[in-house]
């Protein structure tokens, strides 16, 4: 009996496209705003894509987490409250996914300029008084 060797080809079975997702963000010191675009492999906006957006603090701490979904031409967006003691540099975690793609990930960064406490501008208000005040008097 002879034998022949058997060639085994892998195949993908299922093969998937993965999706693409770009992310970008402003910070104005109170809110964060994250935006971005999923698209397909040949940049076609992908709508109804689950977003998943993770932001994590400079110590690594989870600091806001959200579920959206991108729009008909493949957007998303998120807007949230920046707790008052963050300061530094921020990373966002992006995960996109819809069914027929494979999941898609990007991440960005974006630093966090804590909001002017109206507790250190009521200390401050009557020093900048004084110090005008000060000022204007002939030596």
């Amino acid at each position: 009996m002879l034998l022949t060797p058997l060639l085994v080809v892998p195949s993908k079975v299922n093969a998937q496209s993965e999706l693409q997702v770009t992310v970008s963000a402003v910070n104005d010191g109170e809110y964060t705003t994250i935006t971005g675009v999923v698209s397909d492999p040949n940049h076609n906006p992908v709508e109804g894509a689950k977003v998943s957006i993770q932001v994590n603090d400079p110590s690594g701490k989870t600091i806001h987490m959200e579920l959206t979904y991108s729009d008909e031409n493949g957007m998303f967006s998120d807007k949230f409250k920046m707790p008052e003691d963050v300061n530094g540099e921020c990373i966002i975690y992006v995960a996109a996914s819809k069914a027929g793609y494979g999941v898609g990930v990007n991440t960005s960064s974006f630093t966090a300029i804590p909001e002017f406490s109206e507790v250190l501008l009521a200390f401050a208000a009557p020093l900048i008084f004084v110090l005008k005040t000060l000022r204007k008097k002939p030596m």
